[in-house]
């Protein structure tokens, strides 16, 4: 592996698959997990925003990986041509049942699979439908109904909608008042500061393995990462990732701030 040769590095950094248990919490991330899971011991409807690359998914895993199996029913969609019937029927196959043709069958299943759930195995629900600022209007509609039951006197599972900012904006329309009106819990993902983007290179830098943590990476480089990515975590990990290769091509042991300019001047779109 050429950051194990170059840097002694036993893992690769700044990769999607870096473990739960290893993903850096800031202030922000770890306000918007409790949040997340106060929404799910209570069966609330909860809407998580943030701009492209600024954390949704990893906050969504930390909030799976936080959560017992033995005891929460973790359920996720990721679908941006998702209607009612195969949002039914998605969630069904993953409780372990069969689909149905029409939505009102399914709803109905589902709910019945729900109730066994929590009042045999004793279990709470939780259900994240993500890129939500892809759905249809049908569906964000239906989701009245799936929230629903015994006319509207108690809801079921915790829902989690999750997308960019703009699904926000959706909801705000006065098409979407009865559905905005059952939402209880907002929370919204920034961009990382300065401060904030030299902990998230340190963390993942720690979880490779590297024994310069401090120093591969000089204080200029990271100045110029963190103003071309906007402190994007995704856009840090490109840079990053890619500043890292110049310099094991190098032969450099450490990125500093000429490496890093030439990087984002001519291998990155």
């Amino acid at each position: 592996m050429i950051f194990e040769d170059a840097f002694g590095m036993k893992a690769t950094p700044f990769s999607n698959s870096i473990p739960e248990e290893y993903m850096l919490e800031n202030e922000m991330h770890t306000e918007t997990l409790t949040r997340l899971k106060i929404a799910v011991e209570e069966r609330m409807f909860c809407l998580l925003t943030a701009p492209s690359g600024c954390g949704k998914s990893t906050v969504l895993r930390k909030l799976r990986y936080s959560l017992n199996p033995r005891k929460t029913e973790f359920l996720y969609i990721s679908d941006s041509q998702l209607t009612p019937r195969w949002m039914y029927n998605k969630l069904l196959e993953q409780v372990g049942c069969r689909g149905y043709f029409y939505r009102g069958d399914g709803k109905k299943a589902l709910h019945e699979k729900f109730s066994v759930l929590r009042e045999i195995e004793k279990k709470d629900i939780c259900c994240v439908i993500d890129e939500a600022h892809l759905l249809s209007h049908e569906t964000i509609e239906e989701l009245r109904f799936f929230l629903n039951c015994n006319m509207d006197s108690h809801t079921p599972v915790s829902l989690v909608l999750s997308g960019q900012p703009e699904l926000k904006d959706r909801l705000r329309s006065n098409i979407f008042t009865a559905i905005r009106q059952r939402v209880s819990i907002v929370c919204s993902l920034k961009p990382l500061d300065r401060v904030q983007t030299g902990n998230y290179v340190g963390a993942h830098l720690r979880y490779s393995g590297c024994e310069d943590t401090e120093g591969l990476f000089s204080t200029e480089a990271l100045d110029i990462a963190h103003a071309w990515s906007s402190g994007v975590p995704r856009l840090i990990n490109k840079v990053c990732t890619q500043a890292l290769v110049r310099a094991a091509g190098l032969e450099c042991s450490h990125v500093n701030a000429q490496m890093m300019d030439d990087v984002i001047k001519t291998e990155l779109l």
